[in-house]
């Protein structure tokens, strides 16, 4: 019930962008503004999904500003020297950024009245490079799916329940077959991956990540991808060129797209833009180009980020509300990094969501907007009582481990929760789990809290399992662990 409910507020949202895909002009994209002077290289750029902020890292590290001022947001303490590069920027949701590493961290930030504060960091087996991350909304979290470059994919669920954080490793598959360079959640909740050496698809199971039938081909080698799970299309940056495929087609290769040559073999990014209508690629000769996605061929607009033929536009992003459609690009260049912003108001459709018939009447019930009948209002009753049902009563959904309390259905204030280090175990070593929290006193009980602050710093070695595991009840667990016990041995600093 549940997810019917969902799927319908969705479906609604979504029926905006329900355009078709040759609603696309030429020349239309008019350069909004610049920023420059960053002082560093430019990595990996997000715009938030409401479109009111976005988000750029390099090598110093990830900073955020408002997209309509570019005034910059207060941040959080990062540091590259520990945690490396930002390699990837993903929005789980207006507040919420995942920021990944090229040393294998996941750090999360969550905003508040235009100030950011620290979630969580999560260190990842092996500690290789990230190269690529999707998440799904699920309950009152998310499901996290990252790709790293020693060929592993992880999977992490967490949520927050009265103002703390739980979160829990779901799995972990290394692989010998694939190099993650492009991972998305389909709607059955099974994860694809597209791979960097061999140009192949393969199906991940939900559950266990064990790969599910024969993987598919297509380029070799891909340098980037962008997954439009809801048409099930994947646009492609290869080292012959950019190309949309459907993996459900026999053709298998729907459009080839014709940019300028380029000069080097290194990756340039490929995304989806205007609600999916249009694919934007970027370029190692200080461009951006615009292409109808289904049409292919030249493309409809040529977004001139630099007049530097070196430049390498290696980094864009789009945010598109049904009337306008913003780009932004940057640059990984070390002598001048910039960003640049481009904007294109859709023909015909501005203010069309304001223009209304002078005798519209939203609500009309047997002729007379005020007339409220016994049956509508016995039909707003039960709707009521579903609703409630579905916040406060539902079965915990398939997807959320039994041996586990399920999150609350109902969203708890919005409040501070504890920051933690967590060490995510590798499946196949014996466990090294590390758990530091700051700002612990966020529970009414003092012995409680006591025990937490005698258990930070400490460094666990055990074979226990921890999949499944809410990081509440392994910290509980340390607690109550005596240091001659055989499973743990617990000395905190």
């Amino acid at each position: 019930m549940g997810f019917m409910f969902k799927s319908l507020v969705e479906g609604f949202r979504s029926s905006k962008l329900s355009l078709g895909d040759d609603d696309s002009s030429p020349s239309s994209y008019q350069r909004a503004g610049r920023i420059t002077n960053l002082g560093q290289p430019i990595y990996a750029i997000a715009v938030s999904p409401d479109g009111q902020m976005f988000a750029y890292g390099g090598k110093r590290g990830p900073e955020v500003r408002m997209l309509k001022t570019t005034s910059p947001l207060e941040i959080p303490d990062f540091y590259p020297e520990v945690y490396g590069a930002v390699t990837i920027l993903h929005w789980l949701d207006e507040n919420e950024l995942l920021i990944g590493t090229a040393l294998g961290f996941l750090v999360i930030w969550s905003e508040n009245d235009e100030k950011f504060s620290l979630l969580a960091r999560i260190r990842m087996p092996g500690s290789a490079e990230i190269i690529s991350a999707a998440s799904v909304a699920q309950g009152d979290g998310f499901r996290i799916v990252v790709g790293m470059l020693d060929c592993t994919v992880g999977c992490i669920d967490w949520c927050t329940r009265r103002g703390l954080v739980y979160m829990w490793n779901s799995w972990g598959q290394r692989s010998h077959v694939f190099i993650p360079r492009a991972v998305s959640i389909r709607e059955d909740g099974s994860v694809r991956v597209l791979s960097l050496h061999n140009g192949k698809m393969f199906i991940l199971d939900r559950e266990t990540g064990n790969c599910i039938g024969s993987p598919m081909s297509f380029v070799d080698p891909i340098g980037s991808a962008a997954i439009d799970e809801k048409k099930e299309l994947i646009a492609i940056a290869h080292s012959g060129g950019f190309t949309l495929h459907d993996p459900n087609s026999r053709e298998g290769t729907v459009a080839v797209y014709k940019a300028e040559k380029s000069r080097t073999d290194l990756p340039k990014p490929i995304i989806f833009g205007e609600g999916r209508r249009v694919v934007i690629i970027g370029s190692d000769h200080g461009k951006a180009y615009v292409f109808n996605k289904r049409k292919g061929g030249p493309p409809v607009d040529t977004l001139v980020h630099s007049d530097d033929p070196t430049e390498l536009v290696q980094s864009v992003a789009t945010h598109y509300d049904g009337e306008r459609s913003i780009i932004l690009c940057a640059t990984s260049s070390i002598k001048q990094p910039s960003i640049s912003i481009w904007e294109r108001t859709m023909p015909g459709r501005q203010g069309k969501r304001s223009q209304r018939p002078e005798n519209h009447n939203p609500v009309k019930v047997n002729g007379d907007p005020t007339t409220l009948t016994v049956t509508s209002f016995l039909q707003i009753v039960v709707l009521l009582c579903i609703l409630r049902f579905i916040l406060e009563d539902a079965p915990i959904p398939p997807n959320v481990p039994l041996n586990v309390p399920p999150c609350p259905r109902s969203t708890p204030e919005r409040s501070t929760p504890k920051k933690m280090d967590i060490y995510i175990p590798s499946p196949s070593d014996p466990l090294c789990c590390g758990f530091h929290w700051t700002d612990v006193p966020l529970r009414g009980d003092a012995k409680q809290n006591n025990d937490l602050k005698e258990a930070r710093d400490c460094m666990v070695r055990s074979q226990m399992e921890i999949d499944g595991c809410l990081i509440d009840d392994v910290a509980q667990s340390i607690i109550d662990r005596s240091p001659s016990s055989d499973t743990a041995t617990c000395t905190a600093s």
